[in-house]
């Protein structure tokens, strides 16, 4: 409810605080509405001023409350939560917005690109919010602007139609790429729009409800606000703003970085990030555990003189990862061994590099997957859109 900027006030819920406020109000009260029903009133402990206040805290608490922000700064890049359009996944008050309703994963920025010199943190936020609104439609927020503006709406900004047949046809409505200097996103150096096609990119599609309404009312004036985002719309918009995301993110810890001073730890030397796991004990100083949804998902213990990762049933993903990074050229190997493992399971165990990014399939990472009728495969996920199979798998973490 408090991750919208500016805050949401639509007939079905309203809160009294935007992400900004959330974020950076200095405890402040902020309450909200679903329908007629009131609810208590709220105060944020994770906000901008807590992240400075435990920078120098053990056990990186800066760095976790900073996280907090930067989810707040997330949700910018997402249409909906920059145009007051609610979204949530049950059609009884409304529906999912189609950008977030499947994974995606972003593509960094072009290489070159430098950060971005903020001055203050709350300037993240106002930048990204005003070119998102500018230049993307949500679900239900496409063209709420005149002549197209329903009885009581606030009008929004929001990508224009082009002149002409250029403008639409039979499906989509479209507009001028993202490539002028006041359409690029700001602080970009390069920038190309992934999204433009014969220059021009989809902004709007003419689906059921546009269609239905043309149905109900032959020969009507055309009212542009029965367009929606569909699928292919909302693929394209989250290629464009997922290297933005990429860059504010980045650009934001650098900031927090240079006036807080949080702790880092150091990476140990070379020879010492070496760990055979024989002593029984996880290293904290290398290891951080994960469970993917939630801690029910699995274990992972260090014992028996190795690292022993069990998944319970369902969809889960369970390891440990790194606490700090490596540069340059590096070289990572771990051995393997199945304890418990059907030859159908439908499970994979692998070893990836979240750092370098992520493809059309996911991480780079080596992949060891189990089929059905007990067969095997193994893939080396490489770059955007390269995949080798076969060959010799290890894995350092298990997922279904």
């Amino acid at each position: 409810m408090f991750h919208f900027f500016d805050r949401l006030t639509s007939p079905s819920y309203e809160a009294s605080c935007s992400s900004l406020d959330w974020g950076f109000a200095p405890g402040g009260p902020c309450s909200a509405r679903i329908t007629s029903a009131d609810y208590p009133a709220l105060r944020n402990t994770h906000t901008w001023d807590s992240a400075r206040a435990k920078a120098q805290n053990p056990g990186g608490e800066g760095w976790l409350e900073l996280g907090y922000v930067l989810h707040l700064l997330e949700d910018l890049t997402s249409p909906a939560h920059v145009r007051n359009d609610p979204h949530p996944p049950f059609a009884i008050l409304g529906e999912a917005d189609p950008l977030e309703a499947l994974t995606r994963v972003p593509d960094i920025p072009l290489p070159g690109q430098s950060l971005i010199p903020f001055v203050l943190p709350q300037q993240a936020f106002r930048t990204l919010q005003a070119w998102v609104q500018a230049n993307f439609f949500s679900r239900d927020s496409t063209f709420q602007y005149e002549p197209y503006l329903q009885f009581g709406e606030a009008a929004l900004g929001g990508p224009r139609v082009l002149d002409g047949s250029r403008g639409e046809d039979a499906d989509y409505f479209y507009g001028p790429c993202l490539t002028t200097p006041l359409t690029k996103p700001p602080g970009f150096d390069s920038w190309v729009d992934p999204a433009c096609h014969d220059d021009r990119r989809k902004i709007a599609a003419k689906g059921e409800r546009f269609r239905s309404r043309e149905k109900a009312y032959p020969g009507a004036p055309e009212n542009r606000r029965w367009a929606e985002i569909d699928d292919v719309i909302a693929d394209e918009q989250f290629m464009e703003l997922g290297p933005v995301i990429m860059l504010y993110t980045a650009s934001l810890i650098r900031h927090y970085y240079e006036v807080a001073s949080p702790t880092v730890e150091a990476c140990p030397a070379p020879s010492g990030i070496d760990d055979n796991f024989n002593d029984n004990f996880l290293n904290p100083s290398l290891w951080q555990l994960y469970a993917i949804p939630d801690a029910n998902a699995g274990t992972v213990v260090e014992t028996n003189q190795r690292l022993e990762v069990a998944l319970n049933p369902g969809v889960a993903n369970v390891g440990v990862r790194t606490k700090c990074s490596l540069a340059g050229d590096f070289d990572v190997q771990v051995d393997f061994i199945l304890l418990n493992w059907s030859s159908d399971n439908h499970q994979g165990l692998s070893l990836g590099a979240v750092d370098l990014g992520q493809g059309t399939f996911g991480v780079n990472q080596v992949l060891r997957f189990s089929e059905s009728g007990g067969g095997f495969y193994v893939i080396v996920y490489r770059g955007n859109h390269e995949a080798d199979w076969g060959g010799r798998r290890t894995g350092i973490h298990s997922r279904a």
